[in-house]
């Protein structure tokens, strides 16, 4: 009996293309960010929760209060009193009174937010202080700093991480890593973990108007900055070298046509100015005339007497170690490093960042290599070369702790995220080929790819469970074999 020959298909050229197109457009539509599983976002909430009950438990639920008698004392002598007095403020209503809880008396401004995380944290605090009262602020403080800062952190870096179309596993790392850093952690106790919020929520903002078009989330990003006008002025120095890096790093460009980029920010940037002016002046007045500006606390009186700035000797040693652990000198009163315990670097975020970071680097083209490096290579000037550092604080002082502490960890941080999901990217390519006919083929992968075995497979299990890759099968060469094949 003859076997009826098949038919040839009939689609036309036409509606072939019609087929493909889907699949171009989904392809292209992944170059610019990639879509955000809420389903990811609530594990990565989770797993933030759950450590941070194992690593704050006695914080969480009250038994300890986050107030501090030794280093952290400004939780004591400063923050307690604000709190009391946003208290009473929060019972009789959004208006501005003299409370003299704050040395010899001062003015506590307070008002109605002008944009929605703002007025949704402020009906918290006016519920909580209206229901519950003092206990709200006082027992809870910590649970609010770590819900705030800590969680919402996490979520906004993950968004981030994301929209640079960074692979799920090496974001979540990454959002785990930040929520946890030692600037946050440390930083937390003299309310130093809100700058970590803005300055991350400020590069997600920066990065959708960037690559998505999306100017809405830039107008919140600078109000929320523009609450400390010298915060407002250092995160903008950082926003224009990371503007730098991204648009060189992504395509190549002239000059010229980057600076068409900072047009539209800097449209933004003043009508949220305008949005927050009452709150910026107010505040630009009190930080001109403290001591840290026009007194003795200046480095601009030194430098006008002709005087040296000195460093201190063990700044050096102190930076490097504070790299591996925020408490590898000591904690509190018994810091034993540069200066004190806050006031030092705290550049710890992470063993695994420090050994992830120098890997980017072998990912890159020549090109890449000296644009990463360059980007890299200046916040490591600044250790280096402290009058670099000191032109960037404006000569107001030598604090860290205000831009340094976040630029510098995050700077790796970045680099070791981008990195682990550049080993994701070159594990998938490279499946996309033949796999070696040997007995352990994802070892001879492995040595190819310069990678662990071990690394490999899991990493394998991670895309086959994450549905990145169908299934691993065989695809017989019939021809190869002397045989034909028809379609059933």
């Amino acid at each position: 009996m003859k076997r009826e020959k098949r038919k040839p298909s009939n689609i036309k050229y036409k509606e072939l293309n019609k087929i493909r197109k889907p699949t171009e457009k989904k392809i292209t539509e992944q170059k610019n960010g990639t879509k955000i599983s809420p389903f990811n976002v609530w594990i990565l909430s989770g797993i933030i929760i759950l450590i941070g009950f194992f690593a704050f438990s006695k914080y969480l639920t009250g038994e300890y209060l986050f107030f501090f008698k030794d280093i952290g004392s400004d939780s004591i002598n400063q923050n307690y009193p604000a709190i009391i007095h946003k208290i009473n403020l929060l019972k009789d209503g959004f208006f501005s009174k003299w409370s003299f809880y704050k040395g010899v008396g001062d003015s506590y401004v307070s008002g109605i937010p002008v944009e929605p995380y703002g007025l949704f944290r402020s009906g918290i605090d006016y519920a909580g202080a209206s229901f519950i009262g003092a206990n709200f602020f006082i027992f809870g403080r910590f649970l609010r700093i770590f819900i705030f800062y800590f969680l919402f952190t996490g979520i906004i870096a993950y968004f981030y991480f994301r929209t640079l179309s960074v692979k799920k596993f090496a974001a979540v790392i990454g959002a785990l890593l930040l929520s946890f850093s030692g600037y946050m952690v440390v930083g937390a106790g003299w309310g130093f973990s809100s700058h970590i919020f803005k300055a991350i929520f400020l590069l997600l903002a920066f990065e959708q108007l960037y690559l998505k078009k999306r100017w809405f989330f830039f107008p919140f990003a600078v109000i929320w900055l523009s609450s400390n006008p010298f915060v407002l002025f250092i995160y903008t120095i950082f926003l224009l070298l990371y503007s730098l890096f991204r648009y060189f790093s992504k395509q190549e460009n002239s000059f010229t046509t980057y600076l068409k980029l900072p047009f539209p920010l800097i449209f933004l940037c003043f009508i949220s100015i305008m949005m927050n002016f009452s709150h910026l002046f107010k505040a630009f007045l009190k930080m001109y005339y403290s001591p840290r500006v026009v007194g003795d606390a200046s480095y601009s009186n030194l430098l006008s007497s002709g005087q040296d700035i000195t460093e201190h000797g063990n700044l050096g040693a102190t930076t490097i170690l504070r790299f591996f652990s925020s408490d590898i000198l000591g904690c509190g009163s018994n810091f034993h490093g540069w200066f004190n315990y806050l006031e030092a670097p705290l550049f710890y975020i992470g063993l695994l960042t420090l050994l992830l970071f120098p890997q980017i680097f072998l990912h890159l083209n020549k090109r890449k290599k000296i644009i990463f490096g360059s980007f890299l290579g200046f916040w490591v000037l600044t250790l280096f070369f402290p009058y670099l550092r000191y032109t960037l604080l404006a000569f107001t002082g030598d604090y860290f702790r205000y831009g340094f502490d976040f630029f510098i960890p995050f700077t790796l941080l970045l680099f070791a995220v981008l990195s682990l999901s550049e080993i994701d990217k070159k594990i998938l390519q490279r499946l996309q080929t033949n796999l070696p006919l040997t007995h352990r083929p994802f070892l001879d992968l492995a040595k190819e790819l310069d990678l662990d075995e071990d690394l490999v497979i899991e990493k394998i299990k991670a895309m086959v469970e994450g549905k990145y890759v169908r299934r691993l099968a065989p695809i017989i060469n019939t021809q190869a074999i002397g045989n034909s094949a028809t379609l059933a």
